[in-house]
């Protein structure tokens, strides 16, 4: 009996001792990498002297056990830690993890099952009982001893209330049964709806839980001498926290002046929720391509009678250089967006600190943000800056009879830019998206593609002679061709152009191509390009007819498209 006592009390001094040293830190800064999140912890705590037991609860299930660090201190020593997996007390239900509007719906129908539940079991215990009156009324014995002439009344009394007694009970269980038809009818429609609604609803894994688990950290502490108050930090590494940058780019038809707004795009995974915490975003070289105008690929001329596997691999090609071409450049359905943006021309530059840290820039969020464990995106402006901007403008008619907007950022190094998806705003409406990939510019000058500028009107025609007009000469045809190009520009601006075409070429000896007029274009006979730089006043048009000759046997056929 003694040793059973000294058993208990053991088992209360370690009860005791562990609650005495069970502590949930506070988070106070969390820095977001590209696939991770740093979460820096810190609590005050009482030392005795000797070995101590910390019990840190709280941290996130998916923190990454040989990622805790300690806070070095010259008071106390860290002798040795593990980590353990523990349940959760707060658990949150099914209800309270969803959005408002759904919590009604669901509480309506749970409310309402366990009402026709209740009234199921009432009605069952009302037939029980109705049920158990029959067999007492039905097990009498109403003429148990022999009845004489005068007791005969007393029998036909008797007989009466029998009979109208089994006759209301008889009603009761009909009008019982049927309730109870109704409220179980009920029961499974009602079921069945819950059963639709958790299907469209599935349960949500947030606010700081995931199936009741969340990880303990378990520090030994020695300690020369008593101590109080003590801060105690320590972090870890937690991957199921995201965040990506993406720029705001900002233009006016009224300057020459570009701003890019830097946001941080995050995801909160990690089943903890971060409440006023010092936030720090850190960026990595991002290998993101740079969204970047096609080459034009030499137009070569061949005979496609002949040649019909070559005419084959010269449509595969030009196929996948429309595909090129088609991923440089926007959609008609993107073109004609025109989203009214209203926005901030809060500097966000006064809110954030950059820094160059160990794998790129840090972005030092000047105020304490909560940071909810619910999985959805939350964006949190960084910075602005503001750049002078010439623009051109990029033509290819032959590929697309568009002018596309290209911006070009002299000293861009001293904006300190990331790599990141952006998207372009005229004017307060949004126009295009684009890529900045500062990373992999070697030039002095940053070039951006801003999507299409309908002001500038773009036309390409292309004429030839009619087989009337084509000549013979000898067993060769000849034929003239005609490139038609007009462009206006409707803008209220002067633009600069750089247009590009081209003219055929051609490895068959038998075809010989001849340039007649090339309106003063900068020509390639290698591939056929031609290029030239203009300026359009504001309203000014520009016509241009490129002309060639092309002979080739009476026997071939060609493409001169």
């Amino acid at each position: 009996m003694k040793r059973i006592a000294l058993f208990f009390v053991s088992i209360f001094c370690v009860g005791s001792l562990s609650a005495q040293n069970l502590f949930k830190a506070k988070t106070d800064k969390v820095t977001m990498y590209f696939g991770q999140a740093l979460v820096e912890k810190s609590v005050r705590i009482d030392l005795q002297k000797g070995d101590n037991v910390l019990l840190l609860d709280g941290n996130s299930s998916y923190l990454q056990d040989n990622t805790v660090q300690f806070a070095v201190s010259e008071d106390f020593m860290l002798t040795d830690y593990n980590v353990v997996m523990v349940s959760s007390e707060n658990l949150s239900s099914y209800e309270e993890n969803l959005p408002e509007k759904e919590r009604r719906q669901y509480k309506k129908l749970c409310d309402t099952i366990t009402i026709l539940k209740e009234l199921l079991r009432e009605k069952e215990s009302y037939k029980a009982i109705l049920k158990k009156e029959s067999a007492t009324l039905s097990g009498l014995k109403v003429m148990s001893q022999p009845q004489t002439v005068d007791s005969l009344p007393g029998i036909k009394s008797t007989l009466d209330y029998y009979r109208k007694k089994m006759l209301e009970i008889t009603k009761e269980e009909i009008a019982n049964d049927k309730k109870i038809e109704e409220y179980t009818e009920s029961l499974k429609q009602q079921e069945h709806l819950l059963k639709v609604f958790k299907q469209k609803h599935p349960e949500r894994q947030v606010a700081g839980k995931f199936n009741g688990r969340t990880k303990r950290i378990i520090a030994n502490i020695y300690s020369e001498k008593p101590l109080s108050g003590v801060d105690f930090s320590y972090s870890y590494l937690c991957p199921a926290a995201y965040w990506s940058p993406q720029y705001d780019i900002r233009l006016s038809s009224d300057e020459d002046r570009i701003r890019f707004v830097l946001k941080a795009i995050m995801q909160n995974w990690t089943c903890e929720d971060w409440n006023e915490v010092d936030l720090v975003f850190s960026s990595e070289i991002n290998q993101g391509n740079a969204d970047q105008i096609s080459l034009m690929q030499p137009f070569k001329l061949s005979n496609k009678n002949n040649e019909i596997a070559e005419r084959n691999i010269g449509f595969v090609s030009r196929a996948n250089n429309l595909k090129k071409d088609q991923a440089m450049i926007l959609t008609e359905e993107e073109e004609d967006v025109e989203e009214e943006v209203i926005y901030s021309t809060l500097n966000y530059t006064a809110l954030t600190r950059t820094s160059d840290g160990l794998f790129g820039k840090e972005y030092v969020v000047g105020r304490k943000h909560d940071i909810k464990a619910d999985g959805n995106l939350k964006t949190i402006p960084l910075k602005t800056v503001d750049a002078k901007v010439e623009y051109r403008y990029i033509i290819k008619p032959k590929i697309a009879p568009r002018a596309y907007l290209q911006a070009a950022i002299p000293d861009w190094q001293k904006l300190e830019l990331t790599d990141a998806p952006a998207n372009v705003y005229f004017d307060n409406k949004m126009s295009a998206t684009t890529q900045i990939n500062p990373s992999q510019t070697q030039s002095d000058t940053l070039l951006l593609s801003l999507g299409t500028d309908k002001r500038i009107a773009v036309s390409r025609n292309v004429n030839k002679t009619t087989p009337s007009k084509t000549s013979i000469i000898g067993k060769e045809l000849e034929t003239i061709v005609e490139i038609k190009i007009q462009i206006k520009n409707n803008s209220m601006k002067n633009a600069d152009l750089d247009l590009e075409d081209q003219i055929p070429i051609t490895d068959d000896a038998n075809v010989k191509i001849q340039t007649l007029d090339l309106q003063g274009a900068n020509y390639d006979p290698i591939s056929g390009s031609l290029k030239w730089k203009k300026q359009l006043k504001a309203g000014e048009s520009l016509n241009l007819k490129v002309k060639y000759s092309v002979r080739y046997p009476k026997d071939y056929k060609l493409d001169l498209n």
